[in-house]
């Protein structure tokens, strides 16, 4: 069987993994027949974990040159936003989906003359600090048309009357509502 099923009955019982050089680790399990420890290098298979083994230090394939390499911006060099943005292309994560989503709105942006711009956004977009954000938009024709639900009009109107403030997560809505005041977030 495998090294679980020979060892099952361990399972409660710590495992040390030990680096001994950069190349070589060891495993040290408490033996089945006493309290003192075994070791075995992965490297030499023991214990049964060639599989392991093989499958971890597995030789990788050289990228294509078409790869990116992960990298992110060097601010020694300076704060230029639009390299800054442009690094973003690099940056793995949601940094990259917010680089193709800066790319695709210059995109349309170019072309005013055959684009037709849909700004959609939900209520709680007008709630926060965005609110100026799409006003700009608007403002400066960078948008068509604007897609919301009755909450984006409704919050909006609650603004023009109060300002928001900041609050925090963990306030109380009972609490907040016995003083006549709201929660939103952490608005």
């Amino acid at each position: 069987g495998s090294f679980a099923d020979r060892h099952h009955h361990h399972h409660h019982s710590p495992r040390r993994f030990l680096a001994s050089s950069p190349t070589a680790l060891a495993v040290t399990m408490p033996s089945s027949s006493s309290s003192s420890s075994s070791s075995s290098s992965l490297a030499s298979g023991g214990l049964g974990c060639s599989r392991a083994t093989e499958a971890v230090l597995q030789r990788s394939e050289k990228m294509p040159n078409t790869a990116k390499e992960v990298r992110g911006y060097d601010f020694n060099k300076g704060i230029d936003y639009d390299l800054l943005f442009n690094s973003f292309n690099t940056h793995g994560f949601q940094a990259t989906s917010l680089a193709k989503a800066i790319s695709e709105i210059n995109r349309m942006l170019k072309d005013r003359s055959n684009t037709t711009i849909f700004l959609g956004f939900t209520s709680n977009m007008i709630s926060c600090g965005n609110r100026e954000v799409i006003r700009y938009l608007v403002e400066h024709n960078l948008v068509d048309a604007i897609v919301t639900t009755c909450g984006g009009v409704e919050e909006d109107i609650m603004k023009c009357l109060k300002p928001h403030y900041m609050g925090r997560f963990d306030l109380k809505g009972r609490d907040l509502r016995l003083k006549g005041h709201n929660r939103i977030g952490d608005l």
